[in-house]
């Protein structure tokens, strides 16, 4: 088996301007990955590619809608435009809604399963594609324990991340 270095590593990070997703760029940019970072705000984006800059990682900022197929292909795109290939993709997109089953709207519901199971089938098949037409890449699929159990206030949330750890 050949062994992977992150050092000039080509990876796609989705959910990229907070959380775990931020935290995960600014670990890979201080161990020299090339980095093609995703969310839907751009200011954010824009911020941590400067962060990530001064770590001396070399950093893309791409606004993405997840939950749009096309700019998910957009977002690949341009990322081998810019780097040449895809190493890593790390599907990691999430947001949530809190309330009781009965009193969250089906709205709520429908943008939390929309972002965070659809948005990871979206990156997944796109990035697998660009895996195969290349001969090797690396999924990672972010889930949450929460998804392992029953979090009454976050029915949504936990369908979701169930679903994601059931595609993946």
């Amino acid at each position: 088996m050949k062994r992977r270095t992150l050092k000039g590593s080509v990876v796609v990070i989705t959910g990229a301007s907070s959380g775990i997703g931020r935290a995960t760029a600014l670990e890979l940019a201080r161990r020299g990955a090339l980095l093609a970072l995703a969310a839907r705000r751009p200011q954010p984006l824009i911020e941590l590619a400067g962060d990530c800059g001064r770590l001396g990682a070399r950093a893309i900022a791409v606004p993405t809608d997840i939950t749009d197929p096309e700019q998910v292909d957009a977002l690949a795109r341009h990322a081998l435009d810019t780097f040449g290939r895809i190493d890593s993709w790390i599907n990691d997109a999430a947001v949530t809604s809190f309330g009781s089953f009965e009193e969250t709207p089906p709205e709520a519901f429908r943008r939390v399963l929309e972002t965070n199971f659809f948005g990871t089938v979206h990156g997944a098949r796109t990035a697998l594609a660009r895996f195969r037409e290349q001969g090797s890449g690396v999924l990672v699929n972010v889930d949450s324990v929460i998804g392992h159990g029953a979090f009454p206030f976050q029915a949504a949330y936990v369908a979701s991340k169930f679903a994601v750890r059931g595609l993946s």
